[in-house]
This record gives C-alpha cells, structure tokens and sequence, in this order.
C-alpha cells in the first residue's frame, strides 16, 4: 500500500525519484528479496556501471551504490550478532532454570 501512495505522490519529471520507484517496485512485485545476490548484482549495474547515474548519486547524495552496500552490509552484521547474542542469552537462561531445578 505505501508503494502505491508513493507511486501516486512522485513527481513524474523527478527522474531519480521515478528510477527509485521503479527499482523499489521491482523489488517488491516481482524479485521480494529472494534472490539477495541477483539483487545486489542488478542495483550495482543501474546504479555504479553506468557514470552519469553514479555521478549524479555522488553529487546529489553525497554517496554512490558502493558506499550504500557496504553500510547495508555492516548493519546487517551488526543485526545478526545482536540476534545471536539474544539467543546465547536465552539458551543460557534455559540451561540455568533446568539445572535449579
């Protein structure tokens, strides 16, 4: 539903916000992050392999998909060590309510 509100609300001639909707839609509708590597691979080729895109990222934005991936990448770790970290926890909490017992 917010893709749709979004869709209705972006300016036509806006060009990075149509490219954005677009990819976002893409996404969405047809890939839904099943194939992580395929999507890394396809948002790399429309967004680094082609230099006015990349430019235009840099100077719009201050970053390009390189930078972008590296950072989804980090919080991504940070957020699989923060779920590890729960479940040792848990399991520690278990292990110590069966051997009170």
């Amino acid at each position: 539903m917010a893709h749709i509100r979004a869709l209705a609300g972006t300016d036509p001639t806006d060009k990075m916000a149509m490219i954005a909707l677009l990819v976002r839609g893409y996404e969405l509708w047809v890939r839904n992050g099943a194939y992580p590597d395929m999507a890394k691979t396809t948002i790399v080729q429309l967004f680094n392999d082609n230099d006015e895109v990349r430019n235009e990222l840099l100077s719009r934005l201050g970053f390009d998909v390189t930078d972008a991936l590296a950072v989804l990448t980090a919080v991504h770790h940070f957020q699989l060590t923060a779920l590890n970290e729960r479940f040792q926890a848990m399991r520690l909490m278990q292990k110590s309510d069966f051997t009170s017992e």
